[in-house]
């Protein structure tokens, strides 16, 4: 059995993420979601937000009000330290800033690195190399990847090395990735959505609206009914209390969307929705 699967009986419902969140205020957000029940914090170094969350934890678990081995805390390899070597040294740098013993999950945060599309395939084995090293030594509880889509894990895994336990993906009403969920299940990966109202996007469109009024939802509890019917984790972020309390406690009481209205939400789905990153293109490209 995973370590995934063993924790809580898998991911919670909902994680918090941590990019964007306001500087002087990190640390006490990310305690207050902990406060309110999240168990699941997403960090990278890119967000400049990991010295938050390990402030954030050592607060918590030192409150009182949750320990430790009941948190998951997520960090990724940035593309930039991809290659077995500089894998090992990237991640020291993340559990020197998390100030942690161990990190519960880490992520690989894109497959392809800028100007290394030749060779991406034996850079992304020699990364997976040296995440699976520290797993063994156990200083990572579970290892993963983010953006990758079926090709890409299929590259890692094809001389028999560890399935990803997660693959974290862009994923949202207009941007469904039923193949790259249709390929996780089956490979046992648990899926976990980044951007899961597209940047706040998805309140704004009049179909989804109307869709989630004739449900009598909200767009909100429509999301979140819509991940739990995949079976995806939504990675949420707010720099408001009050909005980082509804989405915990929306997440947690939604309900299953019939077959039937499952099938109906795929008309919001649009191959092309996908975020205009540089490097989200070129994923798509190799």
């Amino acid at each position: 059995m995973s370590y995934i699967a063993q924790l809580n009986r898998g991911l919670p419902e909902i994680g918090l993420g941590t990019a964007n969140l306001v500087e002087d205020r990190a640390t006490e957000l990310i305690e207050f979601a902990i406060k309110t029940g999240y168990r699941l914090i997403d960090t990278a170094p890119v967000y400049g937000s990991e010295k938050a969350v390990g402030l954030a934890v050592k607060k918590a678990s030192g409150g009182g009000y949750c320990r430790r081995e009941d948190l998951l805390i997520e960090t990724k390899l940035s593309n930039e330290d991809q290659g077995y070597y500089s894998t090992l040294k990237a991640f020291d740098r993340s559990l020197n800033e998390l100030q942690l013993d161990y990190i519960d999950i880490y992520l690989i945060h894109w497959p392809i690195p800028k100007d290394r599309q030749s060779d991406y395939k034996e850079l992304n084995r020699q990364t997976w190399a040296a995440m699976q090293e520290l797993r063994e030594k156990g200083l990572v509880k579970a290892i993963g990847v983010c953006n990758f889509l079926p090709r890409h894990i299929e590259n890692l895994i094809s001389d028999g090395a560890t399935v990803p336990a997660i693959n974290q993906l862009e994923l949202h009403p207009e941007y469904q990735e039923s193949e790259g969920i249709s390929y996780c299940r089956e490979k046992g990966i648990q899926v976990e959505a980044w951007s899961p109202f597209r940047n706040g996007k998805t309140f704004s469109n009049e179909q989804i609206k109307d869709f989630s009024s004739k449900l009598s939802l909200s767009v909100s509890e429509l999301v979140y009914a819509w991940n739990k019917s995949v079976g995806s984790v939504p990675i949420v972020k707010s720099n408001s209390k009050e909005h980082i309390k509804s989405n915990f406690e929306q997440c947690v009481s939604a309900k299953l969307l019939s077959a039937e209205q499952l099938e109906e939400f795929k008309v919001f789905d649009d191959p092309e929705a996908h975020m205009g990153y540089w490097n989200y293109k070129r994923q798509l490209a190799y």
